[in-house]
């Protein structure tokens, strides 16, 4: 028999593609966000931990690297431009004026700590810049900096989960730096072994046909929400070629290098705000 809840769900869903504004979850809603006493501490050691993986880095390659999303693809530049038709409630931040352009630089990446061949399967990160955004700074962010960042991995979930899970991995990963068949191994000894192994299951095929999400949650106005980026054009979301074993180490650079002299691409970022219903629901 329908419950109650899912008659409600599939009404909506009929009227709707989206619930009104005042239906999403609140940024400050009871039980959103939870600070731990330790919360602070486990921070600084995930930092700590994610520089040493750059200094192996460093010593293996004499040669600078973030601490994940190691290996660049490709560097591309384009626009941003705020839909002149976007919601009020979607007005937000650097979205606050309808139809304004920025500039913006967007960096396609592999997402483990080390430079990875590409006939591996993994998580790929996307990168993007803005230029000339204003407003107020984070506190430890550079204050005369006119630009913004969003992250995003392929993959539409979270296998970190917390803070304590997110060290946990970090450190596995910085043990087992020079040795991904022994991370593999411990990693499947944990108790979310099937959850931690999940971004790897990902079709590794042509990163111009792929969607990228932010892997946290943001404030985003009076609410919370993830970001997405999703490719719109046919010529995109065609290029599905999978790599295979006896491609090139730099398979997915080399097809990104031949969309583009052909072709342009195109995004729409969409940002999901979270539904009280299916959040509240017990």
């Amino acid at each position: 028999m329908e419950t109650v809840t899912n008659a409600y769900d599939n009404v909506k869903a009929a009227l709707s593609t989206a619930p009104p504004s005042d239906a999403y979850l609140a940024w400050n809603a009871s039980g959103v966000e939870v600070i731990k006493p330790d919360e602070e501490e486990t921070a600084q050691k995930i930092g700590a931990t994610m520089n040493k993986m750059q200094q192996h880095n460093f010593d293996q390659h004499r040669h600078c690297f973030r601490a994940t999303h190691v290996k660049t693809q490709g560097i591309v530049k384009g626009r941003l431009t705020v839909l002149p038709d976007l919601p009020s409630h979607l007005q937000q931040g650097l979205f606050k004026t309808p139809g304004k352009t920025y500039d913006v630089a967007a960096r396609y990446a592999n997402e483990p700590v080390f430079l990875q061949a590409d006939q591996e399967p993994g998580p790929r990160g996307l990168g993007l810049r803005i230029f000339g955004v204003e407003g107020q700074r984070l506190p430890s962010a550079d204050q005369d900096a006119s630009t913004q960042d969003f992250f995003f991995n392929n993959a539409p979930m979270i296998e970190l989960t917390d803070l304590p899970t997110c060290l946990e991995i970090m450190q596995l990963r910085e043990k087992y730096f020079d040795s991904p068949l022994k991370l593999g191994a411990a990693t499947k000894l944990r108790t979310d072994a099937i959850k931690q192994a999940a971004p790897f299951q990902l079709p590794n095929t042509n990163l111009i046909s792929h969607s990228f999400y932010t892997q946290s949650a943001f404030r985003f106005g009076g609410y919370y929400g993830h970001i997405s980026l999703v490719p719109v054009l046919d010529e995109m979301t065609s290029r599905t070629e999978k790599v295979k074993s006896g491609d090139s180490r730099e398979q997915l650079k080399d097809w990104l290098i031949e969309y583009f002299q052909a072709s342009g691409a195109k995004y729409e970022l969409r940002v999901c705000k979270h539904d009280i219903m299916k959040q509240c629901r017990n």
